[in-house]
This record gives C-alpha cells, sequence and structure tokens, in this order.
C-alpha cells in the first residue's frame, strides 16, 4: 500500500469518527493523515473542525490558519476560523474572516460547495454583525451611566458644599436658615429633574 492511500484511509477514517462523535481519536486520525501528507488542506480544516467541537477555538484557528496557508481559497478554512473567532469573542476579525469566506464562496466555482457554505456563511455573518453592534450599545450604556452617575455626584456635592456655607454664616436666624435651606434644596431637585430629563432623552437616543 503507498503512502498517498494510506492517508487518505486515515482521512476517511477521521471523517467516521467524527461522525461517531469521537473527536478526540479523530484529530489522531487526522494527525497521522498530516503526517504522511502535509500538503492537504483539508486534513487541517477537517481537524481544526474537531477541536471546535472540543471547544479548544485556538487550536482551530491555528489549523485553519495552515489549511489557508496551503489553500488561501479555502471556503472551510476561513468559515471554521470566522466561527472560533467570534466564539472567543474577537468580533472585529470574526466579521473580517467571515466576509473573507463569503467573498471566495461568491467566486468558487464549485456549485455544491457554494450551496453547501454560502447560507451557513451569510447567516452567521449576520449574527456576528448583531453581537458587534449589542457591544457597541453595551459600551456606549455603560459610559451613558458614567456620565449620569458623575453628574449625579456632583449634583450632590453642589447641595453638601450649598449646605456647608449655609452653616458658617452666623448671622442669619434659625427661621431664616431653614427658608434658605429649603430653597437650596427645592432648586437641587430642580436641577436634579432637568438632568434627568436630559439623560432620559439621550438614552432614547440608544
Amino acid at each position: 500500500m503507498s503512502e498517498p492511500e494510506l492517508h487518505e484511509i486515515l482521512k476517511e477514517r477521521g471523517n467516521q469518527l467524527f461522525q461517531k462523535g469521537k473527536y478526540d481519536a479523530a484529530i489522531d486520525a487526522y494527525t497521522e493523515a498530516i503526517c504522511l501528507s502535509p500538503n492537504h488542506s483539508t486534513y487541517y480544516t477537517n481537524r481544526g473542525l474537531c477541536y471546535y467541537k472540543k471547544e479548544d477555538f485556538q487550536q482551530t484557528i491555528e489549523n485553519c490558519d495552515t489549511a489557508i496557508k496551503l489553500d488561501p481559497n479555502s471556503i472551510k478554512a476561513h468559515y471554521f476560523k470566522g466561527n472560533a473567532l467570534e466564539r472567543m469573542n474577537h468580533i472585529n476579525e470574526a466579521l473580517e474572516v467571515m466576509g473573507k469566506a463569503l467573498e471566495i464562496c461568491n467566486k468558487s466555482e464549485n456549485s455544491k460547495e457554494k450551496i453547501t457554505y454560502e447560507p451557513e456563511i451569510i447567516s452567521h455573518l449576520k449574527k456576528i454583525q448583531k453581537k458587534r453592534a449589542d457591544i457597541i450599545l453595551h459600551q456606549k450604556m455603560e459610559q451613558y451611566n458614567k456620565k449620569k452617575s458623575e453628574i449625579l455626584r456632583l449634583l450632590n456635592s453642589d447641595l453638601e458644599y450649598s449646605i456647608y456655607q449655609l452653616d458658617l454664616d452666623k448671622t442669619i436666624t434659625p427661621q431664616e436658615r431653614e427658608e434658605r435651606l429649603s430653597l437650596i434644596k427645592q432648586k437641587n431637585e430642580e436641577r436634579k429633574m432637568k438632568d434627568k430629563k436630559i439623560c432620559k432623552r439621550i438614552q432614547m437616543m440608544f
């Protein structure tokens, strides 16, 4: 039996083991096939998919990177790498790689491969785009809440300072103090209400 035949048999064994969910054994089979024929990009993408199923996304990316070096137009390698990047929350990189997968898919003359992967790539692209939009929104809301808290803190500080200044004034009667204190608190509440309305309008923009 020649080596080319043997590495193909090992690949098929890996495929069968993968279908049975025996990912570690499938990885071993693909690794043996790679040892015999290291220039087949498919063996790396298949092994990368096994790692993906095991949620070892870094190994998925490394295997896909090797496959892409061997075959820059590998749809599977870009697609699996994009999914792994998304699972690791490398959203911008995932969008770039998945976009490349779609670009290659659109140019592919392999109609079977195109039919298989194009809908999946488009679906995952939309998912990743939504995830990025959610992250951006979350970041904006965090900034908004931080600014809102700072505004309220400053308002409370102003109130405390105004009361402190009022207490320093020994020339006023207790009744005058109460009247001034009431006025200070009223103005402070008015400012709070005004700032809350502004914050609410800003919040509605997100």
